[in-house]
């Protein structure tokens, strides 16, 4: 094995081993600004330490290796993923480049952990953000431009599912694991290459907003494996030694151990049983580390985020890594030269298949010798400065990025946030280890572009946003408006007291405080008492003027029955809560001068006056997981009239646990039986089914159908193979929405077997998927769309290749149908149901 160099501090002015150890596994020419640095600059470079967020304070330095962490979600993650928060810090200190004196320091890293508390990453990140502009000298001092935060989560700045919720950190340095391949330029796009970035969400959409820009972040790996080992991480098991330790005693070609996620699962389903690798969906602890040891390469898939641990953990066990994570970039990218010590692969079914062979013929003795070298660069040396681990690289990094001002994001504005930066999210939440997400709320507006997004988080980790329709030219790029200037943030405020403005934003804002408008009353009922007025309450939580009353919806839209599933129901645009407790349901004030009528007891709603035949029935939030959950929209169902079904899940959180179960929607399935004949459009958006069979039974009702004309799975979990989304007795159906359904290689063939022949089909949505096999994918669909001349819209993602599918549609003389990437008016059907 290789060992560490026995622990010593060095000065700044020695050159760092670590540089000579690299010299073989490094890009030509990468070192030698990182020697003309320890050469001369970081005899004066210095970093403070700024823990003035106190989350937790001064007291992180008898926390750092095991802080305590908030219900079931940290403690046995803190050693294997997260703990680069408290590791950097400790790291630094121990070293000769800290300062106690932010006046003479360089740059600033600050301390927060953010899963020791309830508000989660989500909530505070942001906190820490506006308790710095309140309380940190250092930070007023520069206005944060020397500041690096350490954010350890899947997605850095953004919510866990890759949502730029808080956009004041584009103004700011973050550090973390979560880095992304850049997107091709446009004269790449001319070239023809696609290069391997791409916009990377889970679970819903958002504003197309980077949580990673190489050019102000630092990329790092994650410390899975590294010493002091805290209460919760096991034992490592020691490299072995002799024989054992050459490249010629690895007898294993590969190992991989893992499941649910699409080239996680490929993997397994592909080589399960070949007894030249071992790989399958599980193995026990014990015999993890022994075929790791023993194996020449270990493939590493990203899973929920595009970075894992499983890189750290091969390159520490000298596993030749095998990165098959598309949106990973690893770390120090632009020193390492990672094709020297790893290989790294496009996905693709083809690639898969021809996995093992392609292996077989690398020269393993020499990518295993560079492992060895690059391990150094990805070790946390936590017992002081030695120059041989990974912080002569972090503190490079850091020199650099201080030197240049950050400059202001093109065309984003911050509306509004509804953190507080004195608020102590902690309490009333109980801390208990059945606690999976945290029980606290958020949300935030922001512009960007002619683009107004709306994103809220109920759990402190995920976000889900939406996009309201931009009418007006909005802040244009390329012309100013960009994020809230730091002077915005008076010392005291919480959120951002960005004024109205006036003008062409005014109506985006506007409509940004009707949706806001809701949340807001909810949390004023809850509120002490609710002894103070709303308007007063409002200003001082957003440090906004009070809103002003909505404008009444306009007379000639047609009256909606829209129901809420919520435990504190709220009618929109005036008027009481409907029925006393939790469980109730409410309903706005129906357009058209219509009376609304409260439900009481937690029973279904009367419908508004003058809606029985309006044919839409909405209900959002829903969550059917029992038997009586569906009882509400049974009912409606029942009453008849209904040709528009829309039914959206209640949001995802940490745990993505589902919003159907068997038991919960066998009733809805009943009650879908007897309306079928009758509903045109049925829209099941963001959902987690727990079985893939739960979407065959809500379409088992149509089959054969003459009426169902939309069907619409945005946002829903059909999972990599695909639900069995059989829609192709439905003779009338006109579109089918299955964008970010998690659909892979499988789920895309599953879905052109299912379209073939349906001649009837205009619209067709596959955007935000997992189809990395994009050649096939597309193919396959080519050949179900074939000769269809009524297609007015076919939408991929514009990193796909598509000439396949273009060159059908051109048969069929529809090649304009075929769209890619995002629309710009894309919201504007639903937009109008939601005013």
């Amino acid at each position: 094995a290789c060992p560490m160099p026995p622990i010593h501090i060095l000065s700044p002015l020695s050159m760092p081993p670590l540089l000579h150890i690299l010299q073989n596994v490094s890009h030509p020419g990468a070192l030698e600004p990182l020697r003309r640095f320890y050469d001369g600059p970081a005899s004066s470079f210095r970093v403070f330490i700024d823990d003035a967020c106190g989350a937790p304070g001064p007291d992180w330095r008898r926390t750092w290796a095991s802080p305590r962490q908030w219900g079931l979600t940290g403690e046995k993650n803190w050693a294997t993923k997260y703990a680069a928060a408290g590791f950097l810090p400790r790291m630094v200190e121990q070293s000769p480049f800290v300062t106690p004196d932010w006046r003479a320091a360089s740059a600033s890293l600050v301390v927060l952990f953010a899963r020791s508390y309830a508000g989660g990453p989500a909530l505070m990140q942001q906190q820490c953000l506006q308790r710095l502009r309140q309380r940190s000298a250092a930070w007023r001092a520069t206005n944060g431009s020397r500041h690096f935060f350490i954010f350890t989560d899947s997605r850095g700045p953004c919510c866990l599912d890759g949502k730029y919720k808080d956009v004041g950190f584009l103004n700011h340095h973050v550090i973390g694991p979560h880095g992304e391949p850049p997107l091709p330029s446009p004269d790449d796009v001319a070239a023809g290459e696609r290069g391997q970035g791409r916009w990377f969400f889970r679970r819903g959409r958002g504003p197309k907003l980077r949580c990673f820009d190489d050019a102000k972040d630092v990329n790092i790996p994650t410390p899975n494996i590294h010493f002091p080992r805290s209460p919760f991480a096991p034992p490592l098991r020691a490299l072995p030694t002799g024989a054992a330790a050459t490249a010629a005693g690895r007898t294993l070609l590969m190992f991989y151990a893992g499941w649910n996620y699409d080239v996680r699962m490929k993997l397994v389903r592909m080589y399960g049983r070949d007894s030249e690798v071992h790989v399958r969906q599980e193995v026990p602890p014990s015999e993890y580390v022994d075929r790791m040891l023993s194996a020449k390469f270990c493939p590493v898939c990203g899973g929920f985020s595009q970075w894992t641990p499983r890189l750290a953990e091969a390159i520490y066990y000298e596993c030749v890594p095998v990165i098959l994570s598309p949106h990973m970039l690893p770390p120090w990218s632009e020193i390492l030269d990672w094709s020297t010590f790893a290989v790294r692969l496009d996905p693709t079914a083809a690639t898969l298949k021809g996995l093992k062979a392609h292996l077989a013929s690398l020269d393993h003795a020499s990518l295993f010798r560079n492992v060895r070298a690059a391990k150094h660069a990805l070790t946390y040396q936590l017992d002081g400065y030695t120059g041989a681990d990974l912080l002569p690289l972090l503190l490079y990094e850091m020199h650099k990025r201080a030197a240049v001002s950050i400059p202001p994001p093109r065309a984003v504005r911050e509306l509004s946030n509804s953190v507080e930066a004195a608020r102590d999210y902690d309490a009333g939440v109980p801390n208990v280890p059945s606690q999976k997400a945290h029980a606290v709320n958020a949300t935030s507006s922001l512009q960007f572009g002619r683009e107004a997004w709306r994103c809220s988080t109920s759990d402190g980790y995920m976000c889900s946003c939406s996009k309201e329709r931009a009418r007006t030219a909005g802040v244009r790029p390329g012309t100013g408006g960009g994020a809230a200037p730091e002077s915005a943030f008076a010392a005291g405020s919480s959120p951002v007291p960005t004024p109205h403005p006036a003008g062409p934003l005014a109506e985006e804002v506007e409509r940004h405080e009707r949706h806001e408008r809701a949340s807001l009353r909810a949390a004023a009922h809850r509120h002490a008492g609710a002894a103070e007025p709303l308007g007063e309450w409002y200003s001082r939580a957003t440090g906004r003027r009070p809103l002003p009353a909505p404008k009444t919806s306009r007379s000639s839209r047609p009256a909606r029955v829209v129901e809420k599933m919520t435990v504190d129901p709220i009618i929109e645009g005036g008027g009481a809560s409907a029925g006393g407790g939790g469980g109730g349901f409410s309903m706005p004030a129906a357009s058209g001068g219509g009376f609304t009528f409260g439900g009481g007891g937690g029973g279904a709603p009367a419908p508004a006056f003058g809606a029985a035949n309006s044919g839409v029935f909405k209900l959002e939030n829903v969550s059917l997981l029992k038997e009586g959950d569906a009882a509400p929209i049974v009912a409606a169902l029942q009453r008849g009239g209904i040709s528009r079904l829309v039914l959206r899940g209640a949001p995802v959180d940490y745990d993505e646990n589902p919003t159907m179960r068997a038991a919960g929607a066998a009733e809805l399935v009943e009650a879908l039986r007897s309306a079928a004949g009758q509903l045109r459009e049925v829209v099941f958006e963001g959902h987690r089914f727990e079985q893939p069979d739960i979407v065959a039974s809500l379409l088992g009702p149509f089959h054969g159908s003459t009426a169902l004309e939309v069907l619409d799975f945005t946002n829903s979990s059909l999972g990599p193979e695909g639900a069995p989304v059989e829609v192709g007795s439905c003779e009338k159906l006109r579109e089918l929405k299955l964008e970010d359904c998690e659909l892979g290689g499988d789920g895309c063939e599953a879905v052109a077997r299912a379209l073939s022949g349906l001649t009837s089909l205009e619209v067709l949505d596959l955007r935000n998927n997992d189809m990395d096999d994009s050649a096939e994918c597309v193919a396959l669909l080519a050949e179900a769309l074939r000769g269809n001349a009524r297609l007015k819209k076919v939408a991929l993602d514009e990193d796909l290749d598509v000439e396949a599918l273009r060159e059908a549609l051109r048969e069929a003389g529809v090649e304009a149908a075929l769209h890619l990437g995002e629309d710009d008016d894309e919201d504007d059907d639903d937009e109008e149901d939601d005013e």
